[in-house]
Order: C-alpha cells, then structure tokens, then sequence
C-alpha cells in the first residue's frame, strides 16, 4: 500500500515532465523555464546583467573589476549599447583605456 492510500489521498492527476527528475510531482510552467536568468531579454532588449558580463570578458587579465568599469558608464551610455551603438569591441577597448588610466 502506498502512502497516498494509507493517508487517504487522491492520486496526483498532473502530468510530469522528465526535465525535472527531482521534482516530478511538480507540473511544468513554461513562463519559469530557461537556460539562464537574462534568457527571456535574449533578441530583444538587453539588461544590464548583459552588459556586466561583457565587461568581465573585456576585464580578464587587466587591473579593474567588471564592476568598476560598469560603474563609469554614464545612463546615456547603457542606453547606446542597449540600441546597438556600443559593441563589445567597444568595450574591451574603452576597458583598456580604463585599466590605463588607473594605473
């Protein structure tokens, strides 16, 4: 006899999905479902978790922290990245200038 039986409880009637083994008496939310927390920007807007990530790939080796760099960008900035006008060019190499500059 299982559990729900003993316990008188109903049998479950969700369906389960094999994407999440530990939890298979969860149902699936398609809205909660994604590779990565800034997935649901991707293609459309871009966030600033986008843009740190950027400038920690723009930081490695050098002297500044990705945090530190972002901290200079001034809203106007974020603003032309988010538009497209500031690439990831860009940005290592204003990362650079600053790291220079620091020194």
């Amino acid at each position: 006899m299982s559990w729900r039986e003993t316990l008188g409880i109903t049998p479950a009637t969700d369906t389960t999905r094999s994407h999440n083994a530990q939890n298979m008496h969860n149902t699936v939310i398609a809205a909660n479902n994604a590779d990565c927390a800034s997935s649901a920007y991707r293609g459309s807007i871009k966030n600033e978790a986008d843009l740190l990530a950027a400038f920690s790939m723009a930081c490695r080796g050098l002297p500044i922290s990705a945090s530190d760099a972002l901290a200079t960008l001034s809203q106007v900035d974020i603003q032309d990245w988010r538009n497209g006008d500031i690439d990831d060019k860009f940005i290592a190499d204003y990362t650079r200038m600053l790291a220079q500059h620091c020194q």
